[in-house]
């Protein structure tokens, strides 16, 4: 297994723990956000102040950092059918979006990073991380154009359907996916075209 780049890790866990503690001191709770109706706004697009995040004003961009952790156990990490092994897999992944608060057009960026540490076999140690931007260009009232892009390297667990069986390692593998997309409003009907 090729060596991840460890070094993307630390700023990333820099600039999320940081932006944690300043949350502390400059926000607000969510909950007293009020609800607004929006013409036009579909419910999944609506805010939901009970549960979105509050996030860091910074400007004219809101920064919204996350980090998740969790721990799990695997009888069988190797996927064989005889002498398994088994062990603990402890996973942080701390992640930031950026999203832009302007009243026409709109930019986001976001980027992550997963890092699996095995308990028992260190060999296994693995690291994931993506970076992606999307945006929107107000061209009329009723018309937009969309767009977006995205890299990610990442890996299949052994086991899963998309990675052979006669892998001797967790398959590694590159993505890279990009997409525009125009948008049209007619009265009450929409219509969307998308290429990726």
């Amino acid at each position: 297994m090729k060596n991840a780049p460890f070094y993307l890790f630390v700023p990333v866990a820099a600039l999320v723990a940081s932006s944690v503690a300043a949350l502390a001191d400059d926000t607000t709770p969510s909950s007293q956000t009020p609800i607004t109706d929006v013409r036009g706004q579909s419910v999944r697009d609506r805010a939901r102040p009970g549960y979105d995040a509050v996030g860091i004003r910074a400007g004219s961009f809101m920064i919204l950092p996350k980090v998740d952790v969790s721990e799990t156990y695997n009888d069988n990490i190797y996927a064989t059918e005889t002498n398994t092994e088994s062990d603990f897999i402890t996973a942080v992944s701390p992640s930031i979006r950026i999203q832009s608060l302007w009243s026409r057009h709109a930019l986001g960026l976001e980027a992550g990073l997963s890092k699996y540490w095995y308990g028992s076999n260190s060999t296994e140690d693995r690291l994931d991380w993506n970076v992606g931007a999307h945006g929107r260009l107000d061209v009329l009232r009723d018309t937009n154009i969309t767009g977006d892009v995205s890299y990610q390297q990442a890996h299949e667990d052994r086991g899963s359907a998309n990675s052979p069986t006669s892998a001797a390692e967790p398959v590694e593998y590159d993505l890279f996916s990009s997409s525009v997309g125009l948008f049209q409003r007619f009265n009450r009907v929409t219509a969307r075209l998308t290429g990726g």
